[in-house]
């Protein structure tokens, strides 16, 4: 004999969510924290009990989500509760915590180790301002034991702009990055694949692949990259391989290997390795060299 659904209905201001608030704790108890369900006046919460014995609750009407000890709050239109430590929130979706703030249409918060899928006009924020926009993101918070960076991974093309501070805090302009797909390893390290397209102030840089560190102050273009100066007289400069090297937010060096090709208004040098040097944003020196020889053409 099958077992029958059962279903319980509540529908009152300050109502709690019970199961939301079990699987919330029992998914850190290592980290000994608790979550609280708080509900709107217009909240209703509907539970059902499937055959295989897995329990669900849903909420509309508005719901609020509060783990202190984590630092998260999380704020929808409605929600599905899993007793499988899974948690599907719909409609307007506000997720907060110390090293991100993120909305989304949809929100799937996988608690058994701690990843959150977004999807549906994403925005996310770290605290230092820059921002990620996409379809769709895929964030793993940092958890002892589980892993010791947050990392965002997002595919579907999105774009993230990279704000960045002097040593007083003043702005600079942005940095922006698309891909195909992006991977953030923490706060500083940024892998983009796919038709990557990195946007700076005083350079417009392509590749197939990308490596960011802000931290360092290094970008690596990898397969067919092209890199090319906006500013003064504008260059263009391509080979196997670009590395472009920066200090106080300013590009100081672009180092390209292999087959590499520097054109500008007057001149064109082909070698091995070519070595621009930056200053001021404006070109001022090259360096050529490699078993070819270095060819200029004026």
């Amino acid at each position: 004999m099958k077992r029958p659904h059962r279903s319980i209905t509540r529908n009152a201001a300050g109502l709690s969510c019970p199961l939301l608030s079990m699987l919330m704790a029992r998914s850190a108890a290592a980290q000994r924290s608790r979550c609280n369900t708080r509900a709107t006046p217009t909240t209703h919460i509907t539970g059902t009990t499937l055959p295989s014995g897995e329990t669900i609750q849903y909420a509309g009407g508005g719901i609020f989500v509060d783990c202190p000890s984590k630092g998260i709050t999380l704020h929808s239109d409605s929600a599905e509760i899993y007793s499988d430590n899974r948690v599907f929130l719909l409609g307007h979706v506000d997720y907060k915590e110390p090293r991100l703030a993120m909305t989304s249409d949809f929100l799937t918060y996988y608690l058994a180790d701690e990843r959150i899928l977004a999807a549906g006009n994403v925005n996310a924020r770290l605290p230092s301002g820059s921002t990620l926009v996409g379809p769709q993101a895929e964030y793993r918070r940092a958890v002892p034991r589980v892993r010791v960076r947050a990392q965002l991974l997002a595919p579907g093309r999105p774009t993230v702009t990279i704000v960045q501070r002097d040593a007083s805090g003043k702005t600079d302009p942005p940095i922006n990055v698309i891909a195909n797909t992006i991977f953030m390893d923490g706060d500083s390290l940024i892998y983009g694949s796919g038709q990557v397209e990195i946007i700076r102030p005083e350079l417009n840089a392509k590749g197939d692949s990308a490596f960011i560190s802000t931290g360092q102050e290094l970008m690596q273009l990898m397969r067919n990259p092209v890199v090319e100066g906006t500013r003064g007289r504008p260059f263009k400069l391509v080979g196997e391989r670009i590395d472009v090297f920066a200090k106080q937010r300013k590009v100081q060096r672009i180092l390209s290997r292999a087959h590499a090709e520097a054109t500008s208004r007057d001149l064109t040098l082909n070698a091995d390795t070519i070595d621009l040097r930056v200053a001021n944003d404006l070109l001022d020196r090259a360096y050529a060299w490699g078993p070819s020889r270095a060819r200029a053409r004026s």
